[in-house]
This record gives C-alpha cells, sequence and structure tokens, in this order.
C-alpha cells in the first residue's frame, strides 16, 4: 500500500501581536473613559480653597485633561492647591503590552476634610454615571500567522 502524505496549513493565533493589539484597545479606552471620569467627578466638587480638585491634578495631567480650580469663594487661609496635590496620588493603570490585564486608575486623597467638603453622593454618582453610560470596548479580530505543516 503506497504512502500518502498531504500537507495541511492551517492559521495559528500569533499570540504576542494578539496581545499588543488588545493592550492597545484597552489602554485607549481606559483613557477615555478616565478623562469623562475627571470631568464629571470634578465639577461636582466644589472649590474653596482648591485642595479637593487639586487632588486631580496628578490623575488629570498623565489624562491629559484640563480641570478649573479656579476659586469662587475665597478660603480665609488662602489656596491650599500645593497640599492637594501634595496628599494625593493618581495614577494610570494601563498596560499596552497586554501583559498584565490590568487596566484602570488609582485615585485617593489623604485630606482630612475631603470627605466633608464633597458632596460624597453626588461624586460618587457622577462617577457612576460615566461607568454605567459605557460598554465594553470591541476587541480586535485575533491576528494569525501562517501555521505549521501538519
Amino acid at each position: 500500500m503506497p504512502k500518502v502524505k498531504i500537507d495541511v496549513r492551517y492559521p495559528v493565533v500569533d499570540i504576542p501581536k494578539a496581545k499588543q493589539e488588545i493592550g492597545k484597545t484597552m489602554t485607549d479606552f481606559t483613557f477615555e473613559v478616565l478623562r469623562e471620569w475627571i470631568t464629571q467627578t470634578t465639577t461636582v466638587i466644589p472649590v474653596w480653597s482648591g485642595a479637593a480638585r487639586a487632588s486631580f491634578l496628578k490623575l488629570a495631567n498623565q489624562a491629559q485633561v484640563n480641570i478649573q480650580i479656579e476659586s469662587l469663594i475665597v478660603a480665609p487661609i488662602g489656596s491650599r492647591i500645593p497640599l492637594g496635590f501634595r496628599t494625593s496620588v493618581g495614577v494610570i493603570i494601563a498596560d499596552a503590552r497586554g501583559d498584565s490585564g490590568l487596566y484602570g486608575w488609582d485615585w485617593r486623597s489623604t485630606l482630612d476634610h475631603i470627605g466633608i467638603v464633597q458632596d460624597r453622593v453626588k461624586f460618587i454618582q457622577a462617577g457612576q454615571r460615566v461607568l454605567n453610560r459605557r460598554s465594553p470596548p470591541a476587541l480586535p479580530q485575533p491576528p494569525t500567522k501562517p501555521g505549521k505543516t501538519i
């Protein structure tokens, strides 16, 4: 009986390229949602001394968003913008290579008065509205490369 050899080529997912494309899509999506989140949440924070809104400056700078901090009410102690900046953390978590699978941001402030100054309910509702309006991003079709012959 003669031997039969069949060459079959099948495409395989290009994992490194797929991770890169998914990472870029997720990073872009994270920045887009973050920009809207910063804009919506900071508008409900009243500006007295500037400290509360200034606590968003690190995050806003990384997301390339401008926020208004000009005080309508002059606090007796003067501007506390530097205090708000110093006592906050603002970090974007986005791995464009797609290795970690983590995307989002970390914003925190240790200002003593931030919980009192802010109307917590309005602040949380503003941020939640942004997140609820968003559908997960459409991920790209995985790229393929020629497979092996079997």
